[in-house]
């Protein structure tokens, strides 16, 4: 029966550290990564345009940058309907961009996913602990020790 209540302290304290552990992660990353926009697509523009703007001007920054395209995140405050309609081309290390009709999401940091990935893994490794725990109590209750 020792081995069980040995067993029942290492799992508690392991949970406590990774409640403790997560809820530092989710709160610390708050703080560093806004999330408080949406991403838009913007495919590079072919030509040269007559008019066009700065990522500023139309109150976004951008994101990601890919072969030919770019994501930018957009203020919540900005109404992307309107941005996606009048579809404006804007200028991004020297290239043209212009605003994609579709792919409007919230956005999600990278950064922030990283952690939450762990958090699962490390979390289903201490949910198996609980579980060999209740097993080896089960087993010693059986046998009556």
């Amino acid at each position: 029966m020792k081995k069980v209540v040995k067993g029942i302290l290492l799992m508690s304290i392991l949970t406590m550290i990774y409640i403790g552990a997560v809820v530092y992660a989710d709160s610390n990353s708050a703080s560093r990564y806004s999330a408080d926009g949406w991403v838009l697509a913007a495919d590079e523009y072919e030509g040269q345009p007559s008019s066009w703007y700065t990522p500023e001007e139309l109150g976004m920054t951008v994101y990601r940058e890919g072969n030919g395209w770019v994501q930018v995140v957009v203020p919540y405050n900005v109404n992307c309907t309107e941005l996606r309609e009048q579809r404006p081309i804007f200028k991004y290390k020297d290239r043209f961009y212009q605003i994609s009709e579709s792919d409007i999401t919230p956005a999600v940091y990278e950064e922030t996913t990283r952690w939450q990935i762990l958090a699962v893994v490390v979390g289903a490794c201490i949910a198996t602990g609980w579980i060999y725990v209740g097993y080896l109590g089960l087993r010693k209750r059986r046998r009556g020790e």
